[in-house]
């Protein structure tokens, strides 16, 4: 789980850009608007996330390691999103951004 301490508030803010679009008549981030699920495909998104905003892929990858696992340490995460499958994984990545 992400912590309530500085950092763990920006883990969650780039957890939510991945969930969630800037525009208010576009809810959905861009891995929920994926229409194939699968390793390749989230891999692709979430750089291409990371690159619009000028993030490396690690402030990224952490945090979205750690709220689709819970820890900060697993095999390879858009391998471990493949696998959870699409649901799952949006669902736990609400759950990490969720007010505590």
């Amino acid at each position: 789980m992400i912590e309530n301490d500085k950092e763990s508030l920006e883990q969650r803010v780039i957890l939510v850009g991945l969930r969630l679009r800037d525009d208010p008549e576009h809810h959905e981030g861009p891995l929920a608007e994926l229409d194939t699920w699968d390793q390749e495909s989230v891999e692709s998104t979430v750089k291409a996330h990371a690159e619009a905003y000028n993030l490396k892929l690690g402030m990224i990858a952490q945090p979205l390691r750690a709220a689709l696992t819970g820890s900060n340490v697993s095999p390879g995460i858009f391998e471990v999103a493949a696998v959870l499958g699409k649901n799952e994984a949006l669902g736990r990545i609400e759950d990490a951004v969720a007010p505590r």
